[in-house]
């Protein structure tokens, strides 16, 4: 005998759920940005994918401790092609990605938890990871 998995339905809370949280994620990532709190922008790493964003394609990145070969990576690429997709300079268009993305990692990993546990438990354990300082610095700064 093998014991059936019931497939969570999906209700109206749940729809009201994700109303709310992607309305409190969207203030945690914006609220820094509109009071000016992200003077993060000229952090090493944060310097760094926004210059190589610039030319994604390059072979040798000399500004990098006296020089050396560049080892490719797509987020560089992903805000040159955000940023000339919508015409934004590099800077506003690495941080609306960082919102986007930010804001759609929440309501997806409410929805994977919606497959194991109840809605309630979903919310809770979303809104904690939402709260964290470390996942709100990981998508405030660029």
């Amino acid at each position: 005998m093998y014991i059936e998995q019931k497939e969570p339905e999906f209700t109206r809370l749940d729809v009201k759920i994700l109303i709310f949280l992607f309305l409190i994620s969207l203030l945690i990532f914006v609220l820094p940005l509109l009071l000016g709190r992200t003077n993060n922008v000229f952090a090493e790493q944060n310097y760094y994918n926004l210059r190589i964003a610039e030319n994604p394609f390059i072979k040798f990145d000399q500004f990098s401790y006296g020089g050396r070969p560049h080892v490719f990576s797509a987020w560089p690429v992903i805000i040159n092609l955000f940023s000339r997709a919508l015409n934004l300079s590099i800077q506003n268009s690495a941080g609306i990605l960082s919102i986007i993305l930010g804001t759609s990692s929440i309501i997806l990993f409410y929805l994977i938890l919606r497959k194991f546990v109840n809605s309630i438990t979903s919310l809770l354990s979303v809104l904690i990871l939402v709260f964290s300082p470390s996942y709100i610095y990981s998508f405030v700064t660029l």
